[in-house]
């Protein structure tokens, strides 16, 4: 074992709460009543936790590592959800979306919109064989 490894703590209930919180605060406070960028508060939010981290025995290496990995987990979402941010732009752009909500108003009377979307993405999921 490293001598890093052997000073690492576990972190108690309210040790790890405290990056929720602050990040809550700063976000409630810094935007909420001062109107704040959010951007800024979140990266303050982080340094929180990462002060935090390096106090129980982290070194700054494997706090970046951990950055890094959870990054890498997440970035197919993120480039799904860009990809599709994308798409529904270009189809406003083009009047795709606002063709298809006219002519779907045309074909469905507004007061069974409701029932006839949930039908509607019933049928289509059950077809598929996806949720």
């Amino acid at each position: 074992m490293s001598a890093s490894q052997n000073k690492k703590k576990t972190l108690s209930l309210g040790l790890a709460l405290i990056p929720v919180i602050s990040m809550l605060l700063l976000l409630i406070i810094g935007y909420g009543i001062m109107g704040l960028r959010i951007e800024p508060l979140l990266l303050c939010s982080a340094a929180v936790a990462a002060g935090i981290a390096w106090w129980q025995g982290y070194c700054w290496e494997d706090i970046i590592n951990s950055v890094v990995d959870k990054l890498a987990k997440a970035m197919p979402v993120i480039m799904i959800l860009i990809c599709v941010g994308g798409l529904i732009g270009t189809w406003m752009f083009s009047g795709t979306i606002p063709y298809m909500v006219y002519w779907g108003l045309k074909l469905i009377s507004p007061e069974y919109i409701l029932i006839a979307a949930f039908f509607l993405t019933s049928v289509v999921s059950v077809c598929t064989g996806t949720s």
